[in-house]
């Protein structure tokens, strides 16, 4: 813990038998607890939810699933209990004295895809996520009191990352935005990713979904250029001593403005898109977006 006035450490903490893996994990506190993921049965990614004091960081309990989160980021509804989801869809439901209240979704302890769910503000929970390695992508809408699912949208191809949820703009619906895209890979020789480009339609794909928050019927759709290449942009680049290719995910987290602009981010070419239907009519038209590349 550092004090944000002078820089400072409050307090360094240690916790035997956990560790972390190559992802980016959130981490949230709620009502004066610290919490975080960690990997405790698994190599990739994280199985366990682990809750400290916020205060001095002293150890309050842990809680290990049966199943494997990507850039773990748990959310509440601020009423004392946390949820989350795995890369497969499985969602849970802690109180913050680390007793599961309810666990539902399918369940594979592998990383289906790299994505999760959040917490919606109408008692709803969204899981994006992929059934399998190779199976279909889906969002699905569960009630955060009891998990049953109130809808679940088949996505037109990959999940990409976490969904965001919020208004578009004063008196616009609630929408869960999802991205979909093709995932990157790390640069190799020139015949497999040839092959693998040509598996794509010989070229990577992005886009975001605009989906109504209550019934899961599309709002709006936006497709991003295409991508010819299976390699992200920059990866290819001379890298410093000791430093690797970055391989991100196709997308970044979308983030919903207060006037309904919506803000994408591509990890596939870099460009940074802003996107709102302004006329309401369901078509995200050219003049409608304004990209930054």
């Amino acid at each position: 813990s550092i004090d944000m006035a002078s820089g400072t450490v409050n307090w360094k903490r240690h916790y035997a038998n956990l560790s972390h893996s190559g992802d980016a994990e959130s981490l949230s506190i709620y009502n004066g607890i610290f919490l975080f993921g960690a990997a405790t049965n698994i190599m990739k990614g994280m199985d366990t939810l682990v809750a400290v004091r916020a205060a001095d960081g002293n150890y309050l309990w842990e809680y290990v699933t049966d199943a494997v989160m990507w850039n773990f980021m748990p959310s509440s509804p601020g009423d004392g209990t946390v949820l989350f989801s795995s890369t497969c869809g499985t969602v849970f439901r802690l109180s913050l004295e680390g007793e599961l209240l309810w666990r539902a979704g399918p369940g594979h302890q592998l990383v289906c895809v790299a994505v999760g769910g959040v917490t919606g503000p109408n008692g709803l929970f969204y899981a994006e996520y992929r059934e399998g390695r190779d199976g279909a992508s889906y969002v699905t809408a569960h009630n955060i009191s009891d998990g049953s699912v109130v809808w679940k949208r088949e996505l037109p191809y990959r999940a990409a990352q976490y969904p965001a949820v919020g208004q578009l703009g004063p008196g616009g619906p609630l929408a869960v935005l999802a991205p979909i895209g093709d995932a990157l890979k790390l640069p190799s020789d020139p015949e497999s990713e040839a092959s693998l480009l040509k598996q794509s339609g010989g070229a990577l794909s992005n886009a975001v979904i605009a989906l109504d928050a209550a019934t899961g019927a599309t709002l709006w759709h936006s497709q991003d250029r295409p991508w010819n290449d299976t390699v992200a942009a920059g990866d290819r680049d001379k890298h410093g001593e000791g430093e690797g290719a970055c391989w991100p995910d196709a997308q970044g987290i979308p983030v919903i403005a207060g006037d309904g602009s919506v803000y994408t981010s591509s990890s596939h070419h870099g460009d940074l898109r802003t996107i709102r239907d302004a006329d309401a009519d369901g078509i995200i038209s050219p003049w409608e977006v304004s990209t930054f590349e």
